[in-house]
């Protein structure tokens, strides 16, 4: 977040008020600059200037819109600029001093004239974009998953992938792992850069790329497993093998994507919800096959100890291998 002062006083004036909070008059910028850019063509250079002193109305709506065409996204601060603070793309005010057209058209009211809690609305605004980004990672590389895990099933005939199995993934495990990053603030403590969506209007293509990509990868192990394991046990047991598979392989990349810093078990950025519910459907789906009578409910039969920890370990494999990547970068 980079502060600007736009004030009407002398170049004295506004470069003591601007150094009282911390800007640099390096590169400051008059109104009478702004009016002569405008008969000469030649603009200065609006986005390294901290200051810009003696500048009218007029000008500071010129100032508004050099920023934002030079791909910044705008917030102004004020209490009875109404034109300002609806030219801009969030406009910002206080419930105290300020004019009622003022608070009608601004995007965001603070309750005093501490606007230092802007910098933190921010901060957590970034963090919920990441959360939202999160969530869709996680719906969309666990339904190509299980896409793949389905294509696969219907290639070899085992018919392992039932419609209970399918029911339990779709409706709970990924749900439950989803709200999960309700309270990851893992960016706070990190990386807060902006997001390109947000402040310019571009998609971010490499996401949807990695989401596929990471959907694809677990898809084939899954894959893989379904035919290794449909022509070494009945239906009802490979069924019950690629529950627990399925369910951990989420709920572990879930947690891997929390963070982007290598350990974050170390880091303390994984919140406790969301590691006990990865803990509580991943020990369920282990359990509940070797549950005498439930298990038929669902559909399932006692698999063989070993396809259950084979299942196991091959859900783990993905996140384990990203958390190496995540070291070696």
């Amino acid at each position: 977040v980079k502060l600007v002062l736009t004030s009407s006083d002398s170049p004295e004036t506004a470069s003591s008020m601007g150094k009282k909070i911390g800007l640099s008059d390096k590169g400051m910028i008059s109104g009478d600059t702004i009016a002569e850019s405008s008969l000469t063509g030649e603009k200065p250079n609006y986005t390294d200037a901290e200051i810009f002193c003696r500048v009218s109305a007029a000008q500071r709506i010129t100032i508004i819109d050099e920023l934002r065409a030079a791909g910044e996204t705008v917030a102004v601060v004020g209490y009875s600029d109404y034109e300002m603070v609806t030219h801009a793309d969030l406009g910002i005010t206080s419930l105290e001093n300020t004019t009622g057209c003022v608070y009608e058209a601004s995007g965001l009211i603070v309750r005093d004239d501490n606007f230092a809690s802007v910098v933190e609305m921010i901060k957590e605004a970034r963090q919920l974009h990441r959360n939202i980004k999160r969530c869709i990672f996680a719906l969309l590389s666990s339904l190509v998953m299980f896409s793949l895990t389905a294509i696969a099933d219907m290639a070899t005939g085992s018919n392992a992938v039932t419609p209970m199995l399918a029911a339990l993934l779709t409706a709970v495990v990924i749900p439950l792992c989803c709200t999960g990053f309700r309270n990851v603030t893992a960016d706070i403590k990190s990386d807060m850069t902006a997001s390109g969506f947000i402040s310019r209007g571009k998609g971010d293509r490499m996401f949807f790329v990695r989401s596929l990509a990471c959907g694809t990868i677990c898809g084939v192990i899954s894959a893989i497993f379904v035919i290794i394991m449909s022509g070494l046990l009945p239906t009802a047991q490979v069924s019950s093998a690629l529950l627990t598979l399925l369910t951990v392989m989420t709920g572990t990349m879930a947690v891997e994507s929390v963070d982007k810093r290598p350990g974050s078990f170390r880091n303390k950025t994984i919140p406790k919800y969301l590691l006990n519910v990865v803990i509580a459907t991943s020990l369920t789906a282990i359990l509940l096959p070797y549950i005498p009578f439930v298990n038929l409910l669902f559909g399932f039969a006692m698999p063989h100890p070993l396809a259950s920890i084979t299942a196991v370990i091959a859900g783990v494999a993905p996140a384990i291998a990203i958390e190496i990547k995540k070291h070696l970068n």
